[in-house]
C-alpha cells in the first residue's frame, strides 16, 4: 500500500503537488504530457529526490515526513525502480546485472534467469541485447529482491509495438506472482487504461483526475483529461432542462440528452462522448429504441483502417467533426462509403457533461 501527500516546487513557476492512496497489490497508472510531474513523482516516491512537504508511507512504512523529520534513504526503502533508459550497468554482463539486485540471495540468481528468459543470454552485455531484452533484464534486476513497491518510468516507450505488446502482457504476469504494488508512468493512454487499476492524471503539476481506468475512459473530468485518454470529440453546449442527473442540451442546433456533472439551465458546460460510442446506423435498418437517443443526420467524410477497429468522421451541420470507432467486423457490414450521407447516433449513456465547465 502507498500513502502519499507530496509537494515539490521546481523553479519559479511550476509547483508539484499530488496526493494519493494506492491499495497494496494494485497498479496506479500516471498519466500525462511531457513537463506535467511525472517523473518527478517517482523521484519523490524512491527518495532520490526530497520533497518540500508532505508524508509517504511504503506498506504502512514512513518514508518522509516533512513535519517529523524523516527522510528513509532511497537505499532503503526496499522498492524497485526501473528508469525509462533501464539504467543497466553497461560493463557487466546480464547474469552481473541480476546479480547486484539479489542483495544478499545468490541461489536465486539461477532462477531469475530462467524465469525472465534470460539464460541464454546471461554471458551478454547490455549493449548485445534487444530493446525487449533489455527490458526482461531490467525487471529481473528490479524484483530480484522482492521489493515491497515497484516504480517504472515509462518502460514500454522504446520498445517497438510487438516487444511492447508482449512486455505488457509479462508485467501483467508479474504483478500476480510478485504480488506487486506499483506505480507506472506513462504518456500512452492506452498503456494507462490496460496496466492501471487506478489512474491518476496530472496537468501541470496538479491532478486532473484520480479514478479507476472506466472513469478516467467514460467519465472524463475536465476536456484536458478526455484528450490526453485519446478522445477528441470535445463540445460545448448550453443546459436546457435538467431533470435529476440527466440534462437536455442545446448543441449546435440539436437536442442532446447527456448524464455527468449536473449543471444548472443557462450554463454552458463542456461534454464529450468517445468515438467507441459514436455509432453510424446501417440505412433501412429501423432505429431500435437503444439507438434512437442521440442520432444526427451528417456525411461521412473520412475512414481510416486501424490496427484494433475502424476510425471515421461524420460531418454534421454547425457541429465539430464527430470521430467513431468500431471493430473491423462492424465496419465491414456498414458497407459505407466517404461522401455518404449517414445517421450517426451518439449513444445517451457515454454522452458525459464534465466536471469543469470550461470550454474545451
Amino acid at each position: 500500500m502507498i500513502t502519499a501527500q507530496v509537494q515539490k516546487r521546481i523553479g519559479p513557476d511550476f509547483l508539484l503537488d499530488v496526493a494519493f492512496t494506492l491499495p497494496a497489490q494494485q497498479t496506479l497508472a500516471v498519466l500525462g504530457h511531457n513537463g506535467s510531474g511525472k517523473t518527478t513523482l517517482l523521484d519523490l516516491l524512491a527518495g532520490l529526490r526530497r520533497p518540500d512537504a508532505g508524508r509517504v508511507a511504503l506498506n504502512g512504512r514512513v518514508v518522509y515526513d516533512a513535519a517529523r523529520g524523516i527522510n528513509v534513504p532511497a537505499r532503503a526503502r526496499h522498492l524497485g525502480y526501473i528508469f525509462q533508459h533501464y539504467a543497466l550497468f553497461p560493463h557487466l554482463t546480464v547474469r552481473d546485472n541480476v546479480r547486484c539486485g539479489l542483495r544478499g540471495q545468490p541461489q536465486r540468481l539461477e532462477e531469475l534467469l530462467r524465469q525472465f528468459r534470460l539464460e541464454a543470454l546471461a554471458d551478454r552485455y547490455p549493449r548485445q541485447l534487444s530493446g525487449g531484452e533489455q527490458q526482461r533484464l531490467a525487471l529481473a534486476r528490479s524484483l530480484a529482491s522482492h521489493p515491497a513497491v515497484l516504480l517504472l518510468d515509462e518502460p514500454f516507450s522504446a520498445l517497438d509495438p510487438p516487444w511492447r505488446r508482449e512486455l505488457r502482457q509479462e508485467f501483467r504476469s508479474l504483478r500476480a506472482q510478485f504480488n506487486l504494488t506499483a506505480v507506472l508512468v506513462t504518456h500512452d493512454p492506452g498503456e494507462a487504461l490496460e496496466l492501471g487499476d487506478a489512474v491518476l492524471v496530472l496537468e501541470q503539476g496538479k491532478v486532473a483526475q484520480h479514478g479507476s481506468a472506466d472513469q478516467v475512459m467514460w467519465q472524463p473530468a475536465s476536456p484536458y483529461v478526455a484528450a490526453i485518454t485519446g478522445n477528441p470529440n470535445l463540445f460545448t453546449s448550453q443546459v436546457l432542462e435538467v431533470e435529476g442527473d440527466t440534462m437536455v442540451l442545446q448543441a449546435y442546433g440539436t437536442r442532446i440528452t447527456a448524464s455527468g456533472v449536473v449543471a444548472s439551465p443557462g450554463r454552458t458546460v463542456a461534454w464529450t462522448v468517445r468515438p467507441e460510442a459514436v455509432m453510424i446506423l446501417r440505412p433501412g435498418r429501423p432505429l431500435a429504441a437503444p439507438v434512437q437517443e442521440n442520432h444526427l443526420q451528417g456525411v461521412l467524410t473520412s475512414t481510416a483502417k486501424e490496427i484494433d477497429g475502424h476510425s471515421f468522421t461524420v460531418a454534421v451541420p454547425r457541429w465539430p467533426p464527430i470521430v467513431g470507432r468500431v471493430p473491423h467486423t462492424t465496419w465491414e457490414r456498414l458497407m459505407a462509403d466517404t461522401g455518404q450521407a449517414v445517421t450517426v447516433s451518439l449513444k445517451r449513456s457515454a454522452t458525459w457533461v464534465m466536471g469543469r465547465q470550461e470550454a474545451p
